[in-house]
């Protein structure tokens, strides 16, 4: 018969090893759900996320931009097979409160919205290429813009539903971004403005009239953030 203490010490390493083995067993398990999980979160707008697992019970840690960030987190660590359960304790940033726009710039949107209600430029049919006598309305608008420095410009391009759509797009961006390169030359920085082709899709009166497609044929400039 074997010694007591032989018994027991092979009890004890039995054990041992049957305790580094659920161990091991269960890390593994862990490492199984955390990284996958992990890895999907960077494709988030999160902050400091962090992912620990308990057995199958995930739990989320950090900040999301938004309450919808912190569903989609949720919804990505529960799509990961093997997960039971998920706790998420995201929190959601503070949304920044908007600041009251400049004076100045509210001063140039009323500016840019009535000089161009009283003239519209002119193009060349069907073109992009603007007319001469469009010019001095254009240097009043540059003058205009000069008087905001700070202000983002978004200049728009809009034409009537006559013809195809893909066409109006193409050609009311470029008559946008013709007006954007005239304001350039006259000073503003380009980097202070974009052109967008909205073509029909924002009318401003009925399209079944001459006289309402001339109205939707226009541009529009407006200060970002009004």
């Amino acid at each position: 018969m074997r010694p007591l203490t032989t018994i027991l010490a092979g009890l004890i390493g039995t054990a041992i090893m049957a305790f580094l083995c659920r161990s091991l067993h269960a890390e593994a398990i862990a490492n199984g759900l955390r990284n996958p999980i992990q890895q999907a979160l960077t494709a988030l707008p999160l902050t400091g996320a962090s992912v620990s697992v308990d057995g199958r019970d995930v739990t989320l840690r950090g900040v999301a931009d938004s309450e919808a960030a912190k569903l989609q987190a949720g919804e990505v660590a529960a799509g990961q097979w093997g997960v039971y359960r998920v706790t998420n304790l995201l929190e959601v940033r503070a949304a920044a409160t908007p600041s009251l726009p400049p004076a100045a710039s509210l001063n140039c949107q009323a500016e840019f919205a009535e000089i161009l209600k009283a003239e519209q430029p002119r193009f060349a049919n069907a073109s992009s290429v603007l007319s001469p006598s469009s010019y001095p309305l254009l240097d009043r608008v540059a003058q205009a813009a000069s008087q905001c420095p700070a202000a983002q410009l978004t200049v728009g391009g809009h034409t009537s539903s006559r013809g195809g759509l893909a066409k109006n797009l193409e050609l009311s961006r470029a008559r946008a971004q013709a007006v954007v390169t005239y304001l350039a030359a006259k000073g503003i920085p380009a980097s202070r403005m974009e052109a967008e082709g909205f073509g029909p899709n924002q009318p401003v009166a009925d399209n079944a009239t001459e006289e309402g497609m001339g109205r939707n044929r226009r541009i529009e400039i407006k200060v970002k953030g009004l």
